[in-house]
């Protein structure tokens, strides 16, 4: 399941405690990729780039 663009805006305030994110939008090719992306625009008029690895975990093989 893909994160909403709010959900990885969350992730900005939490790196960067001092700003606030004053609008989030899709960052998409309308594919499903390996990454889910965001777009967001802070209060000091900079634009940054979410990016959180998507989709379903991998798995892991067994110990040999």
């Amino acid at each position: 399941m893909a994160r909403s663009p709010l959900t990885l805006a969350a992730s900005v305030t939490s790196a960067l405690p001092r700003v606030a994110v004053v609008g989030v939008g899709p960052l998409t090719e309308g594919a499903s990729g390996r990454y889910d992306s965001a777009i967001a625009d802070l209060d000091d008029g900079r634009r940054v780039v979410v990016r959180v690895r998507g989709g379903r975990p991998r798995r892991r093989r067994p110990a040999r």
